[in-house]
């Protein structure tokens, strides 16, 4: 099941260790592993798994959430590998929840990714689940994140690897077939904060993980219109807008949600159009199109 030769006399953090999976490979690893951080959500059963694995090893239940990318950073201190078994893996809840999958299933997974390279982890296993799903649905498409781990751990040079277990993952460019998504630009955290107008780009772009457009410091003219293209293919993309002008925005998510403001929306190719009007006469206009592939668009205000 584990090659016992990378985990032996490591530190070794299971994420989703309560679950199904998880508590296996806890079991399995704990009489191998120098220590072994058990990190899950679910409080009650990392409790009884804490019980059960008494005696058989150095064990450490985490309580957290993959969601939290500051929790898997002091999580993962000191870490030598880490197994991700955490995910939402039940194909119906996922049909009525599609934004919990994203959350979870893609942002979670970008965050191990983040957390693992920020404290030097030498590797990271990715674990599917035994569900069989068609390729069309939100849970399949929140699972495929996995192949774009391994694309990211390529790049990056690191030891990251996927143990494939009873499910064949399709590709990344078959969900693009799926789902449009727009895959330009680079991969993990871009901040993009212009201070003059001339600062200011006609499009921005970013792959995988999460972009940040803060427009509030820029001094738009009055009675002009500027246009702005900003697109991320998975993850989040977050825009800040000034108050003082008339912010019209065209948003469109493949799947996951376009929340503008307190107005939100979520499922499948999302499209929204919204307008937050300024008070005064001759006011700049700020036209905004917004395109996600898979993930959340979030456009708030410079009093947000």
């Amino acid at each position: 099941m584990v090659d016992t030769n990378y985990v032996r006399d490591k530190v070794v953090l299971i994420t989703g260790a309560a679950g199904t999976i998880g508590s296996a490979l806890a079991e399995k690893i704990a009489p191998l592993a120098r220590s072994v951080r058990c990190f899950d959500h679910a409080e009650t059963e990392l409790f009884f798994l804490n019980q059960r694995l008494r005696g058989k090893g150095q064990i450490a239940p985490q309580l957290g959430d993959i969601r939290d990318l500051d929790r898997l950073r002091f999580a993962m201190a000191g870490v030598d590998v880490v197994f991700h078994t955490a995910a939402l893996k039940h194909v119906g809840l996922g049909e009525y929840n599609p934004f919990e999958v994203v959350q979870t299933n893609l942002q979670g997974v970008n965050n191990v990714i983040r957390a693992a390279l920020d404290s030097n982890v030498d590797r990271v296993v990715f674990t599917s689940s035994d569900k069989s799903v068609n390729p069309t649905n939100v849970f399949a498409i929140g699972l495929i994140v996995v192949g774009a781990a391994m694309v990211i751990s390529a790049w990056v040079g690191r030891s990251f690897i996927l143990i494939p277990i009873g499910l064949l993952l399709i590709g990344l460019m078959s969900v693009s077939t799926v789902i449009d998504v727009p895959f330009r630009g680079g991969i993990g955290e871009k901040r993009v904060d212009p201070f003059l107008l001339s600062d200011l780009h006609e499009e921005y772009h970013h792959g995988i993980g999460e972009m940040r457009l803060d427009l509030t410091h820029v001094d738009f003219p009055r009675g002009t219109t500027t246009h702005l293209k900003a697109t991320v293919g998975i993850g989040h993309l977050r825009i800040a807008v000034p108050r003082d002008v008339t912010v019209v925005l065209h948003g469109h998510a493949g799947m996951g949600e376009v929340r503008f403001l307190d107005d939100h929306e979520g499922g499948f190719d999302v499209n929204r159009d919204v307008t937050l009007p300024s008070t005064g006469e001759s006011t700049p206009r700020l036209d905004i199109d917004a395109d996600i592939g898979i993930g959340q668009i979030e456009v708030t205000d410079a009093a947000s």
